[in-house]
């Protein structure tokens, strides 16, 4: 009565591209680039300080807004991004990055989503339109049913004749799209182009996960390898890694890989569950107690911690807490007919005395 019900989790990621292509005028360009190089690195507090510092000693710049809305973007902050990518439109219409960048962001906002998908179409059929509005454009479609042959063949097409960063960003794309669809073969494969023509965690982790699904392990661990050479603190690179090793049996690698997990994030939902699991196949009934307890603590909703903690309770003879946490799976899907049985076996083994 021993399982795991850790599942993969998809992992979704929508890059929205910087004006690097906008050029400042020389006064500003000292500035201006301070700027960009903090955004594109990542540290977004510098970058945001390096932007109000321009607004407040007036150098406005091609871009500026733009750049600002995508920090808004990261942050959640939808109706702040469009107001600034409607302020650096208003100045600039034909800037491509704000254009696209616009899309998203009425995408994002719900309410907006149809306003998004009427100005996906439009673009979709102005063969003139910049290849990346045409890739906002192809994103956007790619979540209507209806547009979906139109928006593949579109990004199918800018892999093909586009730029190298457009041609990746729209392989991922359709990585991320097939994905979704179960196309899982067709997508890894998207993501295997994008990663020749760009190094990108995600589109690693991504494959690694499409090859875990098609069973070709040996491969996905290897892709989760390149993801944390790239980012060694990626706790979905490391999480996977550790469901992958324990896939293939090797054990004392899949702790020491949910170790590692736990190490960067300990809250993180699944992880004590990986880590307990594994403990259970070596035989460590106390470590795998505590792992499944933590679990709870952190999931107390989660049926696959509270299950395996009965198990573990089980092989250390306590019944009346493997009952607890049995029943505690029954109060939270009254439909788990394997908790059920166990339940009921269990309660039959509590009453039996030793001699």
């Amino acid at each position: 009565m021993r399982r795991i019900r850790t599942a993969f989790c998809w992992f979704l990621v929508l890059g929205i591209a910087l004006s690097g292509a906008c050029m400042a005028p020389a006064v500003n360009q000292v500035a201006f680039s301070e700027a960009v190089a903090h955004q594109k690195r990542g540290d977004r507090e510098r970058a945001r300080q390096a932007y109000a510092r321009m607004v407040q000693e007036n150098i406005r710049t091609v871009g500026l807004e733009n750049n600002r809305a995508v920090l808004d973007l990261g942050d959640g902050n939808w109706d702040a991004a469009l107001r600034r990518l409607g302020e650096e439109l208003r100045e600039t219409p034909d800037l491509v990055a704000a254009q696209a960048n616009r899309l998203f962001a009425l995408f994002l906002v719900e309410e907006r989503r149809e306003e998004a998908l009427a100005a996906a179409r439009q673009v979709k059929n102005q063969q003139k339109s910049s290849p990346g509005v045409q890739l906002a454009a192809g994103i956007v479609l790619l979540s209507s049913p209806k547009d979906w042959q139109q928006a593949s063949q579109l990004l199918t097409r800018l892999t093909e004749t586009g730029e190298p960063k457009i041609r990746a960003h729209a392989h991922y794309a359709l990585g991320l799209a097939l994905g979704k669809r179960g196309q899982w073969k067709d997508a890894a494969m998207q993501f295997r182009a994008h990663t020749l023509l760009e190094r990108n965690v995600s589109a690693h982790y991504n494959r690694a996960l499409l090859l875990a699904k098609l069973n070709r392990l040996a491969d996905a661990l290897s892709e989760t390898h390149v993801a944390l050479s790239l980012d060694s603190n990626n706790v979905d690179a490391r999480h996977l890694q550790a469901l992958v090793l324990m896939r293939l049996g090797n054990w004392s690698m899949a702790d020491a890989a949910a170790k590692a997990a736990l190490a960067v994030d300990p809250k993180r939902a699944g992880l004590y569950l990986v880590a307990g699991h594994v403990k259970l196949q070596m035989a460590d009934w106390g470590g795998a107690i505590r792992d499944f307890q933590q679990e709870s603590k952190n999931s107390p909703t989660s049926t696959a911690a509270w299950f395996n903690l009965g198990v573990a309770h089980c092989h250390e003879r306590a019944w009346q807490q493997a009952i607890t946490a049995f029943q505690k799976v029954m109060e939270l899907d009254p439909m788990d007919r394997q908790a059920a049985e166990n339940l009921r076996i269990v309660r039959e083994l509590e009453g039996v005395r030793e001699l």
